[in-house]
């Protein structure tokens, strides 16, 4: 033990320490002794060193599952420098338009509190998300047609599938499309891609049918016009 007054008046001799810098960042005395001032200057405290903290790559996969392909497909990947003994949150907000949270797994040895957890090494979360289901309804777009069923599920992403055939007297079914008039026309084959109910409907085309004018049976003439296409509905001349 070194008498600070004593020292202060006498300056006979030097006192001396040794600093060590620790992984928490404090600086703690190895070693204190005096020594006789043979030297011409008191060095200081030294400038503590420049420490890098310990970080841990952090990864968030995003999967989607393709209704077509009936697989899980990796649509996005975030990575985030993380020092260790942090705390981190994934983040799970990447949800794809037509599609909801199926699951989320988190890596395997951590302890999950509220979605967060203390980084200690490199390590991968993952979330699933599965399409939604929509109702894809059937509209025969005439007061005088009929069809069955009038409506069905589809699953967004995947294909519209097998669409009835609607029947009206008289008319010629041209295919179902997306707008009363014009519009696109809908195949079986096509992707469902609005997410949300949607609604089809039939396109129609008025049938011909040839009329014969039979001048003869009943005693009649011969006429120049035997025979016309009348549309159906339409009064014959």
């Amino acid at each position: 033990d070194i008498d600070a007054t004593e020292f202060v008046k006498d300056m006979s001799a030097y006192c001396y320490a040794v600093y060590v810098y620790d992984n928490a960042g404090n600086w703690k005395v190895l070693e204190m002794d005096t020594i006789s001032p043979d030297v011409d200057d008191v060095y200081p405290k030294p400038t503590p060193p420049d420490v890098t903290e310990q970080t841990y790559t952090q990864t968030v996969n995003h999967y989607r599952y393709d209704a077509i392909l009936k697989n899980w497909v990796k649509f996005d990947t975030t990575k985030e420098e993380v020092e260790k003994g942090k705390l981190f949150t994934p983040s799970f907000t990447t949800v794809p338009t037509g599609y909801q949270t199926d699951s989320i797994t988190y890596p395997e040895g951590y302890t999950i509190t509220k979605g967060s957890y203390v980084v200690s090494e490199p390590a991968t979360s993952n979330a699933y998300y599965k399409p939604m289901d929509y109702t894809l309804f059937f509209d025969v777009n005439a007061s005088d047609g009929s069809v069955s069923p009038t409506k069905k599920t589809v699953t967004y992403g995947g294909r519209y599938g097998e669409l009835p055939t609607p029947e009206r007297k008289g008319y010629t079914f041209q295919g179902w499309y997306a707008e009363e008039e014009d519009g696109m026309v809908i195949t079986s084959s096509m992707k469902y891609e609005i997410a949300g109910d949607s609604t089809v409907y039939a396109h129609w085309e008025r049938n011909s049918y040839e009329v014969i004018y039979d001048y003869w049976t009943n005693g009649g003439t011969y006429a120049s016009v035997l025979s016309q296409n009348t549309p159906y509905g339409s009064a014959v001349d």
